[in-house]
């Protein structure tokens, strides 16, 4: 959807249209107002001329031959003729020229508004009363003075203005709001993995500029990213051969309990080793396997743990769906793997089918958990938000998990029940699952 809300950008060059309209109004007034000025003046010296004139023409003429004045001397705009009386002198008419009119022309004329047909309903129409030989002659003229004309062009300026600034909201959101808007949900449907973009079609140099440079910090990053996965999966690769040796020299060079104890911190090591394997190769789990029965893969998981003696329950609605093995594994150890070292026993691990189509996997512990906040830290790689946190744990486990849930389509979230427990659930579509 376009956004034109008071910040956008749209916004802004509506708004900017609209002001220079209106100064460039304001400027075309100013300048009539110079220009018309000297018109003006004429045409009130233009009309009081000739009304002088047709009063001295008039009082020139017998009394019998004025008719034939009155029919030689009127036109359209200015028209002879006799009235009933001389009426009230009105000297405040809705335009100047009536004001400057009767101190032209002088006490011999009554300036006034029209009131006989066919002018008694146009404000432009303005009534000159004099007497001759004691008859009441009147002229009515019919002008449009410089302001009616600035009136006019203002009320044309004020349209066109009306007009520039839907232009400019057709051409902004066509061409420079919209490229954007596309350009940003494209970057946003990209999630973890940032990727170089195409320029949108149509687009300006600006968006091209954007474009290019978001390419370059893409290529960047993806540098980046690949640099530390080769750091990782090379120190992981290389520490394998050692750890092996050292196992063998613990087994059959130790005391039994300095072995004992040595194994644990062994263990610790390998399992940080292994993270680092599996988050390197987080993205690339789905060529590895092919979807499996999700029960027998649950159950193989808790039954290494409660081998070791680990309070562990399975509950789900019955439903179930095939998925890689090896991603559930990576998602329930590492869950399971928290929930011990920060948590509190029993833990379950639930499955629900949700009557909207999506599906919820979660493990749930005892213990208080974290913050909305806390949980979002901990996503991150290599964040460890206690500086006394179990052994063998690198700050990988969530970030893994995070790994899978992109894959997978998933939300990920961490939960509080009412009654205490804390839980972190992924949830996706079913029908979205795999695409």
């Amino acid at each position: 959807m376009l956004n034109i809300g008071k910040r956008s950008l749209v916004w802004r060059l509506g708004a900017l249209a609209l002001t220079l309209t209106a100064l460039s109004l304001v400027l075309h007034m100013a300048v009539l107002t110079v220009w018309l000025g000297p018109f003006g003046d004429r045409l009130v010296g233009q009309i009081a001329a000739r009304a002088k004139l047709a009063r001295s023409l008039l009082q020139a003429t017998p009394a019998a031959a004025r008719e034939q004045v009155r029919t030689n001397f009127s036109d359209r705009d200015f028209r002879l003729e006799r009235a009933p009386g001389v009426g009230p002198h009105l000297p405040a008419l809705p335009f100047p020229v009536g004001p400057l009119l009767s101190d032209s022309l002088g006490a011999e004329f009554t300036v006034r508004r029209s009131d006989s047909a066919p002018w008694a309903a146009n404000e432009r129409s303005i009534s000159i009363a004099f007497t001759v030989d004691g008859e009441h002659w009147q002229i009515q003229v019919l002008v449009d003075p410089p302001l009616t004309a600035l009136l006019t062009t203002g009320i044309g300026w004020l349209l066109l203005a009306a007009a520039a600034v839907a232009a400019s909201f057709v051409v902004a959101s066509r061409h420079i709001v919209r490229p954007i808007e596309q350009t940003a949900e494209r970057i946003a449907a990209q999630g973890q993995a940032i990727r170089g973009l195409a320029v949108p079609t149509g687009a300006g140099p600006e968006v091209r500029s954007l474009v290019d440079s978001f390419n370059r910090l893409a290529d960047r990053v993806q540098t980046a990213d690949q640099t530390k996965q080769q750091l990782l999966a090379g120190v992981s690769h290389d520490l394998r051969t050692p750890l092996a040796r050292l196992r063998l020299r613990i087994e059959t060079q130790c005391e039994p309990a300095v072995a004992e104890e040595a194994e644990a911190e062994l263990r610790a090591v390998e399992r940080i080793v292994s993270q680092f394997l599996a988050y390197v190769h987080g993205d690339t789990s789905k060529a590895m396997a092919a979807p499996a029965d999700l029960l027998s893969t649950v159950d193989k998981v808790l039954a290494a743990y409660r081998s070791q003696g680990v309070e562990i329950a399975w509950v789900s609605d019955g439903s179930a769906q095939p998925m890689v093995a090896l991603e559930v594994e990576r998602v329930l150890n590492n869950l399971i793997d928290n929930a011990l070292a920060y948590g509190q026993q029993p833990i379950s691990v639930q499955w629900r089918a949700c009557a909207d189509g999506a599906c919820e996997l979660g493990v749930w512990d005892q213990g208080p958990g974290l913050t909305a906040e806390q949980f979002e830290a901990a996503l991150e790689p290599f964040v460890r938000l206690s500086k006394d946190s179990a052994i063998g744990h690198c700050g990988l486990g969530l970030a893994i998990v995070a790994q899978v849930a992109h894959q997978w389509q998933a939300d990920l979230s961490c939960q509080h029940k009412a009654g205490g427990g804390f839980g972190v659930v992924l949830r996706w579509r079913s029908a979205a699952f795999g695409e």
